[in-house]
């Protein structure tokens, strides 16, 4: 793991953006490593890849054009401040912005980022259907303007604009009356492609081997911001050779578990878990016969503030299925605790799980420290990674699965996701 890790998580990589020149060498890589460990490659036709095509974009068009008016003044938002989520153009003059708690109804909202950070809250904003969602926050220009932006544009019906501007959050953010003129066509895109990387474990029983666990993480991070490479070894390159290590274990049981066991690593978890959309929506394998997705995050490292979790992983979202039981029971064997977390619930669709969660299928997200230090920072490197605690966290894990993939009944919801 250790050297796995040390190569994802290199400059060489450079911090794996989707897409990047980057995150396909950590694919390769990946593929390899599935093949040596002895799974079968997924596609027939793509063999460990499954290729998705996505229309990519970076700052908004040459016409761009946003102004903001407030209290007698006038505000400008650059568009190198603007980043669009969405497959429409949108013009209008002088309009009332409306507040997120009002009726939004085909008008422009807007609202603070921090209140929409995850995709369960704004999806309770698209289902409102408003005309525009404006997101806004307090810091510089947001991205490299020569960094392709990837998203799913056929889930997003409402342009998203994120705006990263300190004037307009001011402006939006005082509570007074805020107008809008605004011009942005249809964001020009160009074909970028992206893989998910795929290999399957065929289960030892001739029957429950028609049904199919699949343990996931994703391989993406940040890339280069500012000349600085995020790393990200312990988001989530950890997660990644944490799936190498229990592929390699599994292939080499005689006999295997009785459950097919699928091994995913995913691309686009950053830029909104589109990797993982992209399998729900494309399965390889029947949804309907998938009876678990365990995906594991942030394996590596132990600090939270004052606490460290040795010895002890922990399950996001533990109220919504009864999976966290079935595991934590099974990763005792390994000497394995499961720490409860008041709040993680709160925790559920900030990863790959809450795809697979959408499709029907059961899927919490496995994580030693949620709120390590360094998180989406430059900092995040292999040096700060516990090799041996990850390793006796993996037995656990893979105790776990094990026991999910063996089990004569399927795992249950307890309550709805939404």
């Amino acid at each position: 793991m250790r050297a796995d890790l040390t190569y994802l998580a290199s400059d060489a990589l450079e911090g794996r953006d989707s897409p990047s020149h980057g995150l396909d060498l950590a694919a390769d890589y990946i593929a390899n490593r599935f093949r040596e460990a002895g799974l079968a490659p997924a596609s027939s036709q793509g063999g460990y890849f499954q290729t998705a095509a996505y229309p990519a974009w970076s700052t908004p068009g040459d016409d761009f054009r946003m102004i903001l008016k407030s209290e007698g003044r006038e505000i400008t938002v650059p568009a190198d401040a603007v980043r669009i989520l969405g497959n429409s153009g949108f013009t209008a003059t002088d309009i009332t912005v409306e507040k997120h708690n009002a009726d939004i109804t085909g008008k422009v909202v807007a609202a603070d980022a921090r209140a929409y950070g995850t995709l369960m809250r704004l999806r309770e904003l698209l289902d409102r259907r408003p005309a525009v969602i404006i997101l806004f926050s307090k810091h510089g220009p947001i991205h490299d303007p020569d960094r392709p932006l990837l998203a799913d544009n056929a889930r997003v019906w409402t342009p998203i604009l994120r705006i990263s501007d300190n004037a307009a959050a001011a402006a939006f953010g005082a509570g007074k009356p805020v107008t809008i003129s605004i011009h942005m066509s249809a964001p020009a895109a160009k074909p970028v492609t992206a893989r998910n990387v795929i290999g399957v474990l065929a289960g030892s029983d001739s029957e429950l081997r028609k049904q199919f666990v699949i343990v996931s993480a994703h391989y993406d991070h940040l890339g280069i911001r500012e000349g600085r490479v995020y790393n990200g070894a312990n988001d989530n390159a950890s997660g990644v050779v944490s799936i190498i290590a229990i592929a390699r274990a599994f292939a080499a049981m005689d006999p295997r578990p009785k459950r097919s066991i699928v091994f995913i690593t995913l691309f686009g978890e950053e830029e909104g878990l589109i990797g993982a959309y992209y399998y729900t929506h494309h399965p390889l394998f029947p949804l309907g016969s998938t009876i678990a997705d365990i995906n594991l995050e942030q394996m590596g490292r132990t600090d939270e503030g004052a606490t460290r979790h040795l010895h002890s992983f922990s399950f996001t979202g533990p109220s919504y299925s009864d999976l966290p039981k079935i595991m934590e029971s099974a990763a005792k064997s390994e000497n394995v605790d499961v720490y409860a977390r008041p709040d993680a619930d709160q925790f559920f669709d900030r990863s790959d799980n809450y795809a697979f969660g959408e499709a029907g299928v059961v899927a919490h997200t496995a994580v030693v420290a949620y709120e390590f230090p360094d998180y989406h920072e430059p900092g995040d490197k292999p040096q700060k990674i516990d090799f041996t605690n990850m390793a006796q966290v993996d037995r656990g894990v893979a105790a776990g699965i094990l026991a999910v993939a063996d089990a004569e009944v399927r795992p249950k919801w307890l309550r709805t996701i939404h």
